[in-house]
């Protein structure tokens, strides 16, 4: 594919206008054969992370459906698909789901994964006061999957029952709602308690059963 097509796919993939959104995800399927590796991760990669905000159905199907031929190439990986997992909370079409089926459960989205850089502090709140929770301020590097807020971790390789909810991510100074790997930031940890949290250590993120995956 000439750079200049793939300028422009990736212009219309973020168009204001959800029909040229979904004509761009057609024109994608329609060049899966032309693309080099390179173009097939970025394109899947930018897809997904406009699919991830789509409101669109439409436009939703078109992008998912892209995506998923792109997969066909071999050179798109888990990683690069990372941001669909944020579809799972909302409600879908019955055949949207079966997109993202297909999509995020054959290989599986990476396990989010967190590691300290540094303990900062411990952070005031009313629950810490009465002894109920820990809520533990750490600077922290994403090493693995996306990690939002609301995500429930474990530290790596340890069993028992301590478990440590994000319920805050700053980035620059600002609160976001998520990061991805290489990218470090600010968090608070609810939860606890405290021992076993150090420089170094490795959190993961918990299933929905409540355990670590495997």
């Amino acid at each position: 594919m000439e750079s200049p097509h793939l300028a422009a796919l990736l212009r219309d993939i973020t168009s204001a206008r959800p029909e040229e959104r979904a004509l761009s995800a057609d024109r994608v399927t329609d060049r899966i054969s032309a693309c080099t590796p390179e173009e097939a991760a970025t394109l899947a990669t930018a897809l997904a992370a406009c699919a991830a905000e789509e409101e669109d159905l439409t436009a939703l199907e078109s992008q998912l459906h892209a995506i998923l031929e792109l997969t066909s190439t071999g050179y798109v990986r888990q990683r690069h698909l990372a941001r669909l997992g944020g579809l799972r909370s909302r409600e879908l079409p019955e055949e949207l789901l079966g997109y993202l089926h297909d999509l995020l459960e054959d290989d599986g989205v990476e396990t989010p994964r967190l590691q300290l850089v540094s303990v900062e502090a411990e952070a005031e709140s009313e629950s810490e006061a009465e002894g109920d929770e820990d809520e533990v301020v750490c600077v922290v590097w994403c090493v693995g999957g996306v990690v939002r807020v609301g995500d429930v971790f474990a530290v790596d390789g340890v069993v028992g029952e301590a478990r440590w909810a994000v319920s805050r991510i700053d980035r620059y100074g600002r609160p976001v709602e998520m990061f991805d790997p290489p990218h470090g930031a600010r968090v608070i940890l609810v939860g606890g308690p405290r021992r076993g949290l150090g420089r170094g250590v490795v959190l993961v993120a918990l299933g929905g059963d409540g355990r670590v995956p495997g």
